[in-house]
């Protein structure tokens, strides 16, 4: 009789670890499809903050920026010059002509009066991944990617894979 109790008590605990695995999956998927930029959200996390920034009402969480668009939100870049007394943890610096800039999820930080002020990409920054959504071009045999008017373009640094800000449009960040 000792054998079917292990049995049941295995098959519960299995059960359970499942559950667990299940909502942390799920968690991790929204907290991915919420950070995205151009994910259209019903509404901003409910721990978002309120910043009013170029007569928009922003919401942000995490360094996140949701900008209300007919009842919802989209998730969207840093508003260009905004100022933040934090980088997200995650920014990486990029030092461009004798500048130290801080990349994060395609937004560039710039230190200013012990704060960050969020600034166009600059031209000859090397990253090391795209910004999430991107547009790929091919022009004449050569691959170039897009992302709010930057254009980036595969270089090698070292052995490694980078992208260089080679062009930024007078329209980037709109």
């Amino acid at each position: 009789m000792k054998e079917p109790k292990k049995y049941i008590r295995t098959i519960f605990l299995m059960i359970v670890i499942s559950a667990l695995v299940l909502v942390a999956e799920r968690a991790e998927a929204q907290r991915r499809v919420q950070g995205q930029r151009y994910t259209i959200v019903k509404s901003a996390p409910k721990s978002s903050l309120k910043v009013s920034y170029n007569n928009v009402e922003y919401r942000v969480h995490n360094h996140v920026y949701y900008k209300p668009v007919k009842g919802k939100h989209i998730v969207v870049s840093a508003p260009l010059g905004i100022r933040v007394k934090r980088l997200p943890a995650a920014a990486s610096p990029i030092v461009v002509r004798n500048h130290v800039y801080y990349e994060y999820q395609g937004s560039y930080y710039l230190a200013q009066d012990e704060e960050y002020v969020v600034v166009q990409a600059p031209v000859g920054a090397l990253v090391e991944h795209l910004p999430e959504e991107y547009e790929h071009l091919e022009i004449n045999g050569e691959h170039y990617y897009v992302a709010d008017g930057v254009q980036y373009k595969a270089v090698l640094k070292g052995d490694e894979l980078w992208y260089e800000v080679i062009k930024v449009s007078d329209k980037a960040y709109s």
